[in-house]
């Protein structure tokens, strides 16, 4: 009921809060008119815990830390007992002893990085899947290393009666697999442990034989999207969900079900006045703009930080972090007085254009005040941060993109060629899609001449290379609109005009422009020079006649 009143608040207060770019807020005003934001999709925001948005933040926030410390060296486990009293209190107190004594390292020895997620399981029972980080001088290196702390092995009932006690009542399931045994724990080509199963030791579960052998899983990946752009996240966060008693009382004490160290901080960037202006839909949007035009966002307070704070400018914005607080209240970022903290750029597809070439100078651009010092490589201030970034040397090479579509030219149709150009552009494959299209588009053009002459019953028409590369484009346009997307959304690429395909189109128009311009131009120049001075009059003055 707690979840269910959560989600009808947001489901209803939707269009409560209206969002747009400043500039486009700007804009709104010159033409002496309200905004008017229609916002189709149901959001769940990445604030509601559990949500598409919540998890993917704290994933990307993960990656962050991957980054820096590289690949975990532990994925623990931790599970409950189904026998304790209070399962939610009992196992978030026993979570958070384990998390304590791993960051203080009593168990592996030091760590850099740590960080669990809470899950439950069909039947709802909590367990925590823990990833750890050890500093260098502690990592496990050897299969004696891993030895030390992990065991593939059934635990011998003698030796360690209490062991074999808990690995037969928690984590034996079965009956299931076959013994393979193994001498002794290695590493393999990847750097993955091969875990030792040396000892034939059995125990009895039901009544059967079981050892430890290997279990195996079968993963299946298909296609479900169903292509609807008006999506309901809420919707989608209540479909197929499976809530257990358990789970329930766990959101109802408002355990986290995530925690990571360090902390990570996303960092926000936007284009030159496109920042993200929040407001409520009853306000006076002529306020808004003013009170939005003169506040700082994070990204222009660092901007503003690099020219404060000299010690700042050795930083990239993704480490700013690492030195430096951002105070929200007061829009500013200050020097940090203790602690340490990551740095994390906001995800952005290729597709999305400028804002994501400038993501990509971020990571490389150091002491930027400003967005033409961040445009600047050698003293040089390029237009674009796309041309930035190529100027760095930081964009692919369409080499491949270019070879791969000269080559199917030779065993695919035109068409073929420009629904491959569409799938490169849809699936942001092509970091500069004007490069491969001036390279190709004479292929990509394939058919369409013969088309139109099959079309017009014209077998001598002609079409200059400027009609031909229009109507390639208007084909690509039609193709692109088949998927809901359009060239308007890559503005390196030429737009068609669509007014130009009547002399196509139309037999007799066709034919009265069917001729030859170069021919025509060579006797255009002939006849002139062989007006006299009382006709050439005459002609200058039609010529020019306004």
């Amino acid at each position: 009921m707690i979840e269910a009143n959560r989600l009808s608040y947001i489901r209803f207060n939707q269009k409560t809060i209206r969002a747009d770019y400043l500039n486009g807020l700007q804009r709104q005003l010159r033409r002496e008119r309200q905004t008017v934001i229609c916002r189709k999709a149901i959001i769940l925001p990445p604030s509601f815990t559990g949500g598409r948005r919540y998890m993917f933040n704290n994933c990307q926030d993960a990656m962050s830390i991957c980054k820096k410390f590289g690949y975990p060296d532990l994925f623990i486990t931790a599970t409950c007992n189904s026998q304790w009293g209070e399962i939610q209190r009992v196992f978030k107190m026993k979570l958070d002893n384990l998390m304590s004594d791993l960051r203080k390292g009593t168990i592996f020895g030091p760590v850099d990085a740590g960080m669990y997620t809470v899950e439950f399981q069909k039947r709802g029972l909590p367990h925590a899947h823990i990833l750890l980080w050890l500093k260098p001088q502690y990592k496990l290196i050897t299969g004696e290393d891993i030895d030390k702390f992990i065991s593939a092995e059934l635990p011998d009932p003698q030796i360690y009666p209490k062991l074999y006690k808990a690995v037969s009542s928690f984590m034996i399931h079965g009956p299931c697999g076959v013994i393979d045994p193994n001498n002794c724990t290695t590493i393999d080509d990847d750097g993955f442990p091969i875990l030792r199963e040396g000892r034939q030791n059995y125990m009895a579960k039901k009544g059967v034989p079981l050892d430890n052998g290997s279990d195996r899983v079968n993963v299946q990946i298909s296609n479900a999207g169903n292509g609807e752009s008006n999506q309901d996240e809420i919707k989608q966060y209540y479909d197929c969900r499976y809530l257990t008693p358990c789970e329930a009382a766990w959101r109802t004490f408002k355990f986290d079900i995530h925690e990571r160290w360090p902390p990570v901080k996303r960092l926000s960037f936007h284009l030159p006045g496109q920042q993200c202006v929040t407001f409520n839909d009853d306000e006076d949007l002529e306020g808004v703009v003013e009170k939005c035009s003169t506040k700082d966002t994070q990204f222009l307070a660092w901007m503003n930080a690099n020219k404060l704070y000299p010690e700042g400018r050795s930083l990239t914005y993704a480490e700013y972090p690492s030195m430096f607080v951002y105070k929200k209240d007061k829009q500013v970022w200050e020097p940090r007085k203790r602690g340490f903290s990551l740095g994390r750029l906001q995800y952005i597809a290729l597709g999305m254009g400028e804002v994501y070439y400038m993501r990509i100078l971020l990571t490389k651009q150091r002491g930027c005040d400003s967005f033409a010092s961040l445009r600047t490589v050698k003293g040089v201030v390029y237009p674009t941060f796309q041309d930035a970034c190529d100027a760095m040397g930081l964009m692919e090479d369409e080499r491949e993109y270019v070879d791969g579509i000269i080559h199917m030219s030779e065993i695919g149709s035109g068409s073929y060629l420009r629904h491959l150009f569409v799938t490169l552009l849809s699936t942001n494959a092509i970091g500069k899609p004007r490069e491969v299209w001036d390279k190709t588009w004479r292929f990509l053009a394939d058919g369409i001449l013969y088309h139109r002459r099959r079309l017009l019953k014209m077998p001598d028409l002609q079409i200059n290379d400027e009609d031909l590369m229009n109507l390639c484009l208007i084909e690509i346009e039609k193709v692109l609109r088949t998927n809901g997307r359009s060239l308007k959304e890559w503005p390196s690429l030429p737009y068609p005009s669509f007014c130009e395909t009547f002399r196509f189109e139309n037999q007799f128009v066709a034919d009265e422009l069917n001729y030859n311009k170069d021919e025509m131009n060579v006797q255009h120049q002939q006849l002139v020079c062989s007006l006299t001075s009382e006709q050439k009059g005459a002609y200058t003055q039609v010529i020019n006649y306004d």
